[in-house]
């Protein structure tokens, strides 16, 4: 059976003149059983960049409040479907949060596991908190597209209208001025989307990982203080130096300089618990009262 795949998100978001905030929901997203070759050669899952109009009542452009309306109302369409299978089949078919996934037949980031409600909200509460405008993708080289579906030709020849021509905005709010001009020439055929370059959003999405990766590596400082005294951890063999693998290494002295030691006795409790999962030995956690610095 195939399944909806949820890639990656990056959401875009524009203000109309009267401080209406708009989101285009635009998710990577693609079918569990088709395939493409990725930008490396490989094999993979088909995937591409879209509006999605599933939660915005088929429009290009919907409020954060009806987004997230639109996704409560889901789950509860899952629930009343469960509970008619329930009904007509067995006690198997019923409901459950954390089974989500399985019941509205999606998968998020690619993995074919469970995907709970909380994180599928998740996903679309995130999107909106993050939104960025047209601006910004334009900024780091990716061009938003507002285009007329040519699968909608006959319906929109039947109607006497034209098919407009495709739209690259330069800012949001032009977007969102062309999104509702479209909508209102086409009515309610519902043919009109909003979408990304694949590749643009690719390497888009690897420099941002880059730029997070030195940005981390700029701000990580290890600010270290004096304390008057510091917890190690002892078995019957020695000291903890570190865990390993395989086990772990130890010393024969609590105020050497390898031996492992915290500031706090609520770091000492929280360490040690893992210490027990990790190892068999009898690990107890031993305060030194002595001044070092951590």
């Amino acid at each position: 059976m195939s399944s909806t795949i949820l890639y990656n998100r990056c959401f875009i978001k524009a203000t109309d003149k009267e401080g209406q905030d708009y989101i285009v929901p635009m998710i990577q997203a693609g079918a569990s059983n088709c395939t493409q070759t990725s930008r490396k050669g490989r094999e993979i899952h088909e995937r591409s960049w879209e509006g999605l109009t599933y939660y915005t009542n088929g429009k290009m452009f919907a409020t954060p409040e009806e987004i997230m309306k639109g996704v409560d109302q889901e789950r509860v369409r899952r629930i009343e479907q469960a509970e008619a299978n329930v009904k007509k089949y067995d006690e198997t078919w019923a409901y459950d949060d954390k089974s989500f996934g399985y019941h509205a037949g999606v998968f998020l980031y690619g993995y074919r596991r469970s995907t709970t409600f909380a994180s599928y909200r998740a996903f679309f509460a995130g999107g909106i908190k993050r939104a960025v405008t047209v601006e910004e993708l334009r900024q780091n080289n990716v061009s938003v597209c507002l285009y007329v579906s040519t699968y909608s030709k006959e319906q929109i020849e039947k109607k006497g209208l034209e098919i407009k021509p495709t739209v690259y905005p330069k800012t949001s709010e032009e977007l969102l001025e062309k999104a509702k001009e479209y909508e209102e020439y086409y009515g309610n055929l519902n043919c009109c989307y909003i979408s990304c370059d694949d590749f643009e959003m690719e390497f888009y999405f690897e420099r941002k990982k880059r730029a997070n990766k030195i940005n981390r590596q700029n701000t990580r400082v290890n600010k270290k203080t004096e304390v008057e005294f510091y917890f190690v951890f002892k078995c019957e063999v020695g000291f903890l130096v570190r865990l390993t693998k395989h086990g772990f290494k130890y010393s024969f002295n609590d105020k050497s300089y390898s031996t492992k030691k915290v500031k706090t006795e609520s770091e000492a409790k929280t360490y040690l618990k893992k210490l027990k999962e990790r190892n068999s030995k009898n690990w107890e956690y031993v305060k030194v009262n002595e001044k070092t610095v951590l």
